[in-house]
């Protein structure tokens, strides 16, 4: 029989949550390091452990979520056991929280609990979903950056790139603001920009009049820039956020930097086996990359669950 400490069971859980090998690997990588190789089954042990350890530091991670004044939140699809299943994620600067649901729209968002009620305010793209909870939300603007480039490539309507420049030149007056410690642009400048933006919006509609009635049931079908300019015109709050409260970012980078490992994991690794070990990774790599966006070492972190006292991070999103 053999026996492992919390050190060894911690490389384990390192090397396949946060270095993302799989099994094989990993015991390769235990057997050069340290001279030991533990089975599929001890890693997988291992991995349960971890899972069951966080589960409070987990609960406590939510639970600050919960108060954030801004979140970021995004999902990207897995596959599980051959099938396509989603993980979701709720951030912030210092906190990561990931979910495993085999849904990726409103079904999700119930059986997880985060978005449903919440106070803050969520940023995101501009998924329909999304857009049906109640509260308070921020919409990306390198998505909308994106699309518009796309648009004014397809059409050379100018009225697109205006809308693109203004856009850049509001973030860049934003972050000049920020640096030079300004809590708020000022009421004119803000007064400025807003008016630019429905200059442009203006000018898109009247070049992109509503297609006529068709005389069939249902809506008529719209081009890609009109149903573009209804979204500029119905979100226009959720888009110039930014612009008037500084704790709204421009993007929603944060979720999608948080969410770019589990393609990589995908990569490195292949599918998951079953819904539980997709549930294990997604708990543990929450609680590892709350610790490295705090600074803390993953290691020593991992090393305390399996000392049995679980180090807690700092909870304020």
């Amino acid at each position: 029989p053999v026996q492992y400490g919390p050190r060894t069971k911690a490389a384990a859980v390192y090397l396949q949550t946060y270095q993302l090998l799989p099994y094989e690997r990993t015991v390769e990588a235990l057997g050069d390091l340290f001279g030991v190789y533990p089975s599929e089954g001890t890693l997988t042990s291992a991995q349960s452990l971890a899972y069951t350890h966080l589960a409070p530091v987990e609960q406590a991670i939510r639970g600050a979520l919960r108060q954030a004044d801004v979140a970021h939140v995004d999902e990207t699809g897995i596959r599980v056991a051959n099938s396509t299943e989603w993980v979701h994620v709720m951030s912030t600067a210092l906190l990561t929280y990931y979910a495993h649901h085999a849904k990726r729209g409103r079904a999700a968002f119930e059986a997880i609990g985060l978005l449903i009620g919440f106070a803050g305010r969520r940023v995101h793209d501009a998924w329909a979903p999304y857009l049906t909870l109640a509260g308070r939300y921020a919409l990306c603007n390198a998505h909308l950056l994106r699309e518009l480039i796309g648009l004014h490539e397809d059409t050379q309507q100018p009225w697109l790139q205006k809308l693109i420049r203004l856009l850049l030149g509001m973030k860049a007056a934003v972050a000049a603001a920020q640096a030079a410690g300004q809590t708020e642009l000022a009421p004119r400048q803000r007064a400025g920009y807003a008016a630019a933006y429905t200059r442009f919006i203006d000018e898109g509609l009247r070049a992109n009049p509503p297609p006529e009635p068709t005389g069939k049931r249902g809506r008529t079908k719209q081009t890609p820039i009109r149903n573009l300019l209804d979204r500029l015109v119905n979100h226009r709050a959720a888009i110039l956020a930014f612009m008037h409260d500084f704790r709204v970012p421009f993007d929603n980078n944060q979720a999608e930097r948080d969410l770019r490992m589990l393609k990589v994991k995908q990569k490195v690794s292949g599918c998951f086996r079953s819904p539980e070990g997709a549930n294990y990774f997604c708990r543990i790599r929450g609680y590892i990359s709350t610790l490295r966006k705090q600074d803390y070492s993953i290691l020593d972190g991992l090393t305390s669950i399996f000392i049995g006292q679980p180090y807690m991070p700092r909870l304020d999103a």
